[in-house]
Order: C-alpha cells, then structure tokens, then sequence
C-alpha cells in the first residue's frame, strides 16, 4: 500500500467538461495514467503521452489551472533562477522570452500556451486534491480519493506535486499573535499595501533574493532576518534583443542547455580556471586563508552549509586584502584613494566577478578556447600584473 497526500491536479482525454467522480451507485471514473500535479513535470509527462497517441489519462490538479509554482507563487520579483533560454521544453522550444530572467507571468502563460497547443486542458481535473491513493493487489489498480470524497481509479499513477506547492511556515514563538499582515511568499497577499510600512522578511532563500529588492522600492523600513549567510551577486537582468535567439539554426537550444549543465556540474575545466582567477590575483595579496580560496572547492561549496561559510569568510578575507593591496599601490603612484571611494572594492568585485562573465561567454555555445581567452582579456584589463 502506498499513500500519497497533500497533492494536486486534473481530466481525461473524454471528458471535455469535467465534474466530480459519479455518486453511489455510478461507476467509478477509470483512466489508464493518472497524474497527480499540473506543474512543469506532470504537463510535461501529459504532452508526451497526447502526442505519442496514448489519451486515457487524466491530470488533478488542485489549483485553477496548469503551471504549478508559476501559479501559486505570485509575489513580487517572482522570476525564473536560470536563463529563460534554457527554461522550456525540448519539444517545445520557446525562442522570443522577453528578458535573460523570465518572470512569473511570462512562464505561467507559456505553460497555459502549451496546455492549450498539446490538447492538454480538457484532460486537466482543476480544484481537485488528491488526498490518498492505494494500489488495489486484486484489481490491479490504484484507488484514488480527493478531499471531498469523490473516488477514481488508474492503472498508472505517477505523482509529479513538485516541492514548492506547500508552504513551510517557521515555528517561532508569539507569531500567531502578531497583529499585523502575516503571510507567505508562497501566498502573497496582494491586498497588502507595502508602501511606507515596515517590512520584515525571514529567510534568504532564492525566494527573498527576489522578493527583497522589489519590496524595499516601497517600504519605509525593509529588515530581513537570516539563519545561514547567502551568497548573491549580480543577476544581469534585461531586456532580450530580438535577435538573442537564432531558433532557425538546429541545435542552437541544446547547445546551450549542454554547456549550462556542464558549468553548474563543475568540470575540471572550470574549476581549473577559477583556480586561475586566484593565481592571477595572488600578487596582490598576503591575506589570511589565501591558499584556502585558491584551491579547486567544489567540495567546499557542494557539502555542507558550515563549510560552505568558512568558504565565504576566506573569500572575504582575501577581497579585503586585494583592496588593501590596491589601495597601496594608487598611493604609490601618487593617486591615493579616499576613505570611502568604492573603486578599490569593485575592482576586487570585479575581478571575482570575471569568471562568471567567462562562463557567460561558453555558456552562449562559445568555444572552450573561447572562454578561456575571455577570461584572459578580462583579467588582464582588470587585474594587470604588479
């Protein structure tokens, strides 16, 4: 016996007007496949058996409609974390995404587009959780139930309810009894007017790293409360060219979502240019924990959070020194810096920064010479040799 609860989703391929399952007495509705979620996942699975001519299935879903996150998180900022240009399906490339960072509208209607071209939104059973399952040994069968009784049966079940459906609220002392607006992200309520009020936000998750910026254009006062230190850098948001994708060019998609997998699993080839990042700043410094940094640290950043801060506090250390290391030569060279010109420090930031740009370049379906002798000419403008 499995169970499967708190889940989501949707219809079958007769059913064009959906309702609930049949009262006593009425057959129970069947299908082959039952899918529970409507996200990118379970419509992904509904597309491929539409298109592959296997149509008795069925999608619950227990919003409104398809989308999953991208239609329960609303709140503002909400945007894609990867490249719009590797967000779509392969067999449903998607060229013309309006920024580097799709934001939530734009995603939610390119999978409600995709529900709609595939044929998939008369299987989709809307407003209908799931609330058990069991496989039925003697009839060969799931047993579905939803939260209001109503029963089906599959053949085939597969769960696809995502992770980022259910809120997680903290457990902290009086904040049940907290008299003002309380809600989260998850479940944005709009109707809240931010503007002029004090704003605090608990967590640094990819959620507030959204959320923040967007919600301090409006409040007086913006706290945010964190446990573990994150690290954020530039996003590089805007506006794509309409020329940025040449979707005529075969490949040009794979390409990339190739090279992006291989960025983010950490080949040796890009561990071994961030190691050449360091080298090239090394004579610059003597800080404390140098060696630390300079060294390959895939296993420091992919381990555990502890290490992952010793890492950022090293990291820290060693653009300080690079700033101090600056600083001393400007003044040698007759043209000091104030106290408080940000130059030094976004030299050194920009020197850090390098290697993303590099990744960029390799990223867009460069070459690896090609990323290499970009973050050569970018080292070099930024960090000459001493």
């Amino acid at each position: 016996m499995a169970k499967v609860q708190d889940s989501a989703m949707a219809t079958r391929d007769v059913d064009i007007n959906p309702t609930k399952a049949e009262g006593a007495g009425r057959p129970v509705p069947h299908w082959r496949v039952a899918i529970i979620g409507a996200g990118a996942g379970g419509l992904g699975l509904a597309i491929r058996l539409m298109t592959s001519r296997r149509r008795d299935f069925v999608l619950f879903e227990a919003s409104d409609g398809v989308g999953g996150t991208w239609r329960s998180n609303t709140y503002p900022g909400a945007a894609c974390d990867v490249p719009s240009h590797l967000y779509s399906y392969s067999f449903a490339r998607k060229a013309d995404w309006t920024k580097t960072y799709a934001e939530q509208p734009e995603i939610l209607r390119y999978f409600e587009e995709c529900a709609e071209r595939f044929g998939i939104s008369g299987h989709v059973r809307p407003n209908t959780r799931i609330r058990d399952a069991h496989w039925d040994e003697r009839a060969r069968r799931w047993r579905l139930t939803d939260a209001e009784g109503a029963r089906y049966e599959a053949d085939v079940l597969v769960s696809a309810v995502g992770t980022f459906a259910t809120p997680s609220y903290p457990d902290i002392v009086g904040l049940d009894s907290f008299s003002g607006p309380c809600f989260h992200s998850a479940n944005w309520e709009h109707e809240h007017d931010l503007a002029g009020r004090r704003v605090a936000v608990i967590g640094t998750g990819a959620s507030a790293a959204q959320i923040v910026p967007e919600v301090a254009k409006w409040a007086k006062e913006l706290y945010v409360f964190q446990r573990t230190p994150s690290a954020v850098s530039s996003r590089g948001q805007r506006e794509t060219p309409p020329d940025y994708a040449d979707i005529s060019r075969p490949g040009w998609q794979k390409e990339r979502r190739e090279n992006f997998q291989k960025i983010i699993a950490a080949e040796k080839f890009v561990w071994d240019s961030l190691r050449r990042v360091f080298d090239l700043l090394v004579p610059y410094v003597d800080a404390p924990g140098k060696h630390e940094v300079a060294e390959p640290m895939q296993h420091i950043v992919f381990s555990t959070p502890a290490l992952f801060a010793s890492y950022l506090q090293k990291l820290q250390q060693m653009q300080d020194a690079v700033v101090t290391a600056l600083r001393e030569r400007a003044a040698a060279a007759g043209a000091p810096y104030a106290d408080d010109d940000p130059a030094p420090r976004a030299l050194a930031a920009a020197a850090f920064g390098c290697l993303v740009a590099a990744q960029h370049s390799w990223l867009a379906g460069g070459a690896k010479a090609t990323f290499a002798a970009t973050l050569d000419r970018a080292m070099a403008t930024i960090a000459p040799a001493p």
